[in-house]
């Protein structure tokens, strides 16, 4: 038994779950959009910046709402592996977080610091990747406090 907010294990497997459909079409439009621009022939690494802001604003509402799903089990199951797992992801979300913004400041400089569009690219991907590895974790873990009810 989860709080009102998650009512069944179900539920509560979709209130996860659907975070991450809306992360993974802010992702798709993102690629949509340097695959649009990549034809340009002019490397657009200002109007890049201004796309991943909006995937970055897109992340933190995202992991704020799993903090509230994690708070929501906490209050319930108060056991030591829900905390455990809560500050992981924290920690975890805050250095991709941390990494995004990085990303966005060497994309605005004035002489940005890739040899070609295409690298900025890769680097990017790369955060792609890091990002959905975190995001199968979470899921993972979740899922699995949501089965074992700390029991």
């Amino acid at each position: 038994m989860i709080t009102a907010t998650l009512q069944t294990n179900g539920d509560a497997a979709n209130h996860w779950h659907s975070g991450r459909v809306l992360i993974n079409e802010a992702i798709r439009r993102t690629r949509d959009w340097i695959r649009s621009e990549s034809h340009c022939g002019t490397p657009c690494y200002r109007d890049l910046a201004s796309q991943l802001r909006d995937l970055s604003a897109s992340l933190r509402a995202h992991f704020q709402h799993g903090n509230e799903l994690y708070e929501s089990l906490r209050q319930e199951l108060w056991c030591v592996e829900v905390e455990s797992a809560q500050r992981q992801k924290s920690a975890d979300e805050h250095h991709l977080l941390v990494r995004l913004d990085a990303f966005i400041v060497s994309l605005e400089e004035v002489e940005p610091p890739f040899v070609t569009f295409e690298a900025a690219q890769d680097q990017l991907e790369w955060f792609f990747d890091e990002l959905d590895q975190l995001e199968e974790r979470e899921s993972d873990s979740f899922e699995w406090l949501l089965q074992s009810g700390c029991a």
